[in-house]
């Protein structure tokens, strides 16, 4: 009987968005979330081809270097183990939002504290923003997708665009940097 009252009560609820204004809405929605999600990925690898410079610049050791990568490795680890789970609970979108904040936090405390102690803030700070991102947007695609195109529930498109989206954001944050320093 319970499943029986979940389809009959999803078919209401989209009953009450115009006809076609659902599909829209997803699909949009869809397109958003991989937008946020490959921009977030790309700004947390714009700083990898800027830290020989910062070493240069401020005398960092290799191992500094090194611990600078590691703080994003922690923000990223620790809030994908507190966190990573938060959107099951709060919603997707409740997470995405923090995420973007998370990395706009970062950038921010990255341009105007350009010295070891902000650079190693802000990496943690996109780490957390990645680790929120990542564990959020990769579901989040699938159900905005499968919301938007009920008749295609084991369509591969979703897997493919959060795939893609990860590694092209992962390639176009450097692809980016360097680009800006040549």
């Amino acid at each position: 009987m319970a499943e029986h009252l979940a389809v009959a009560v999803a078919p209401q609820r989209l009953s009450t968005i115009r006809p076609g204004h659902a599909i829209v809405q997803h699909t949009t929605g869809f397109w958003l979330v991989a937008a946020a999600f490959v921009s977030l990925q790309a700004f947390g690898t714009v700083p990898t081809p800027l830290w020989p410079l910062y070493a240069i610049r401020d005398g960092l050791s290799p191992t500094t270097v090194t611990l600078a990568f590691a703080c994003m490795v922690v923000g990223a680890g620790t809030s994908l183990y507190l966190f990573g789970h938060l959107s099951d609970r709060v919603g997707r979108r409740r997470i995405i939002v923090p995420a973007l904040a998370f990395g706009i936090a970062a950038a921010a405390v990255m341009a105007w504290w350009p010295t070891l102690p902000g650079l190693l803030i802000g990496r943690v700070l996109t780490g957390v923003a990645v680790g929120l991102m990542a564990s959020t947007a990769t579901t989040y695609l699938t159900e905005l997708y499968r919301a938007g195109h009920p008749a295609q529930p084991r369509s591969r498109v979703p897997a493919t665009v959060a795939s893609v989206t990860n590694l092209n954001g992962l390639s176009i944050g450097p692809l980016v940097a360097g680009a800006l320093l040549h």
